[in-house]
């Protein structure tokens, strides 16, 4: 059976509508303490109740607890989980999947940063492939910059459900993509939208600390024609006054050619991923 686009597009936005809602109902619980999975308190630790809130180590979780969590919830439930919390504390740059910082062979690798708890979860091709050792991932957890867990402490094995999002990431089935609404990172957000509709939802701040995105907008004059420095500095004001990000006004300044440049800010957090033995030897 073949769905129509626009059957496509309905169940895309009744998808996304159902998130919204988990999202908010998440965000909530989380404002009160409670965990958005078992709906008990964040800081309980019982054993016969595996959670994914023990990754924020309440009082008597330990390293060695650590299988409890991933027996129980695949890589993709940990990861969304993990983005989750750092969207519902505000800040898009707590979450680092840029493919760039990663090694060439990594399919999936995300740092996520929430209060004094960072989190990485790493996948490379010879995870998913190897004959040796199953199908798996490693993960690493840091706790005011100090060691927890360690990548080479878990092989942790990767799920049928895994697997097949692997896939949908290497764009390996056919009209698949893999999205994680709410909780992107900054490549997954550019990957999915337009550079346009990103300047339409931005908002020029002062404060470096504060900002998500950086952006370098480079001017040159139509051909035969100049520009009047007078106009570029009452836009730079413009901008600075309604908090609108000059890229978007740049259009409105009389004989300007203008191209921009959108990169993460300096407050991305750093990816902590998982580097080959060898390079560590080097």
């Amino acid at each position: 059976m073949m769905l129509s686009k626009e059957e496509i597009t309905r169940l895309n936005e009744q998808a996304v509508y159902e998130t919204k809602k988990q999202y908010e109902i998440f965000a909530s619980d989380l404002e009160k303490g409670v965990c958005p999975m078992c709906k008990g308190k964040l800081s309980s630790f019982t054993l016969e109740h595996p959670c994914m809130h023990w990754l924020l180590r309440p009082r008597g979780f330990k390293k060695k607890h650590f299988h409890f969590v991933y027996e129980n919830f695949n890589l993709f439930r940990i990861d969304s989980f993990l983005r989750w919390l750092a969207h519902a504390s505000g800040a898009l740059r707590n979450v680092n999947d840029i493919r760039d910082e990663s090694g060439h062979n990594k399919i999936f690798e995300v740092t996520i940063v929430y209060r004094n708890l960072e989190w990485t979860l790493s996948c490379a091709e010879n995870c998913s492939s190897t004959t040796k050792i199953p199908p798996h991932y490693h993960f690493q957890m840091r706790i005011d910059g100090h060691s927890f867990i360690k990548f080479s402490d878990h092989h942790i094995p990767l799920t049928t459900d895994d697997l097949l999002c692997l896939e949908a990431i290497k764009g390996k089935i056919d009209g698949v993509k893999y999205r994680n609404i709410f909780g992107a990172g900054f490549q997954e957000l550019t990957d999915t939208v337009e550079p346009e509709q990103l300047l339409d939802v931005m908002q020029s701040t002062i404060s470096e600390s504060e900002s998500e995105f950086s952006m370098t907008t480079m001017l040159e004059a139509e051909p035969g024609k100049t520009i009047s420095g007078d106009d570029i500095a009452q836009m730079i004001s413009r901008s600075q006054e309604l908090k609108i990000p000059f890229a978007k006004l740049v259009k409105e300044i009389p004989n300007t050619l203008a191209t921009t440049i959108v990169s993460p800010s300096d407050g991305l957090i750093k990816k902590a991923g998982r580097q080959p033995r060898s390079s560590k030897r080097r």
